[in-house]
């Protein structure tokens, strides 16, 4: 990556930091989720707040806060907050991808394992892939088409991994309480939820010890995931747009007021909806960002040029497809691309050794 991508990178990771989390603090949203959680009640729940998952007090401290955040998510009572949650959730499968993707391009499948469960996933889950995501993205190189580690791993391990390490406990979250759960049980999986890049990195991990041996080519195994990761930031944006226009809500509800000009807070539920909106546009800005560059740093070395038709795609699938669907298109066509030169290169050598 070059010195610009990476300052533009660094500069989501501080709008982030200030419209994320100082904004916060400045127009009351921290102190008000603070006193639903010391006053054990929540918006939109009639019992008790639980506050006990694990046993153990810091952790349970933090699963209450998440619970409380993302209560009125899970809940559904106001569809344009759900809505816009399930949209930022299959987002998080494409910028999830490129950081799988590179941590097993650096380490061996044991080292990226725990990499993922004890570096990067905790720090966006904990800290939201507003501000964590663009450095991460930064310490990120021009992929190297010939990694040893990355031969090793098998990337359709990341579709099984996702759908139940992931996906299965967001969508036990999202049943209705208290019609299919309880409230108490809604409350534990939505905590249970929180630990999703533990249990897909783990997963990733052992479906690979299973397996053995790859059975796939690296380029038709990160093709899977690629489509995968396309077909559900996809799904969760076209969710958005059509119910959005089938339940006659205003778009302009999901565009994040400029920071100088947001309304008060005047509820938990528009404070959460702010604070995911800042979440979502910074990151995936930033993993969009990244993507581009990424491509652009390959067509250059390929001494190509990037159409104005390409760049009228790109920007139609952003509007009705979502930008991290674009990112994880953009990804497999520059992989592609990559992976065509390097086939082309061996055979030009052996070309110039017969004529030698």
């Amino acid at each position: 990556m070059t010195s610009i991508t990476t300052s533009v990178l660094v500069l989501h990771s501080l709008l982030a930091a200030n419209f994320k989390y100082y904004q916060s603090f400045q127009n009351g949203f921290i102190d008000m989720l603070s006193a639903m959680a010391d006053s054990n009640s929540v918006s939109g729940l009639p019992g008790q707040l639980c506050r006990e998952y694990t046993g153990i007090r810091p952790l349970d401290t933090f699963l209450t806060s998440c619970t409380v955040f993302f209560w009125p998510t899970f809940q559904g009572e106001i569809p344009g907050l759900s809505l816009y949650g399930i949209a930022f959730a299959s987002a998080m499968i494409p910028m999830w991808l490129i950081i799988v993707i590179d941590v097993h391009r650096r380490r061996q499948p044991f080292g990226a394992l725990v990499e993922l469960i004890a570096f990067a996933g905790p720090l966006i889950q904990c800290i939201g892939p507003g501000l964590v995501m663009p450095l991460l993205l930064a310490r990120i190189h021009t992929p190297s088409r010939d990694s040893k580690s990355a031969s090793q791993f098998d990337y359709r391990t990341f579709i099984p991994s996702m759908i139940i390490g992931y996906i299965l406990p967001l969508l036990l979250a999202s049943l209705p309480a208290p019609l299919i759960l309880s409230y108490h049980n809604k409350q534990q999986f939505i905590a249970i939820w929180q630990g999703w890049p533990l249990y897909s990195s783990v997963l990733m991990w052992a479906f690979r010890r299973r397996s053995g041996h790859v059975h796939c080519s690296r380029h038709k195994g990160l093709k899977h995931a690629c489509i995968f990761a396309l077909a559900c930031s996809s799904a969760g944006h076209l969710v958005l747009l059509s119910l959005t226009w089938l339940w006659s809500l205003s778009y302009w509800g999901y565009i994040q007021s400029a920071p100088w000009n947001e309304p008060p807070l005047a509820s938990l539920e528009a404070g959460v909806l702010r604070f995911l909106q800042w979440d979502y546009t910074l990151s995936a800005s930033a993993t969009l960002s990244w993507a581009i560059a990424f491509r652009h740093e390959v067509v250059q070395q390929k001494s190509l040029r990037i159409s104005l038709l390409s760049l009228l795609r790109c920007l139609i699938g952003i509007v009705f497809l979502g930008p991290c669907s674009m990112v994880a298109l953009l990804y497999w066509q520059t992989c592609s691309l990559q992976e065509e030169a390097g086939q082309k290169a061996p055979a030009k050598d052996k070309q110039l050794d017969q004529e030698i």
